[in-house]
């Protein structure tokens, strides 16, 4: 993955519970049309970390 002049490789997880509640909480502040797409469906939007992956996995 490439963010501006960072690059780098990455795992993909998805966020459960207090930890997706609290990621959530920062883009639907950016965008809050994001709360009213989650309230027109009945499944959880998933959010999805990404963190670094360690050398040799």
């Amino acid at each position: 993955m490439q963010d501006g002049a960072i690059v780098g490789q990455y795992v993909a997880r998805r966020a459960e519970g207090e930890e997706r509640d609290a990621w959530w909480a920062g883009p639907v502040e950016t965008w809050p049309d994001y709360d009213s797409y989650q309230d027109k469906t009945d499944r959880e939007i998933p959010v999805v970390v990404l963190e670094p992956r360690r050398p040799g996995a």
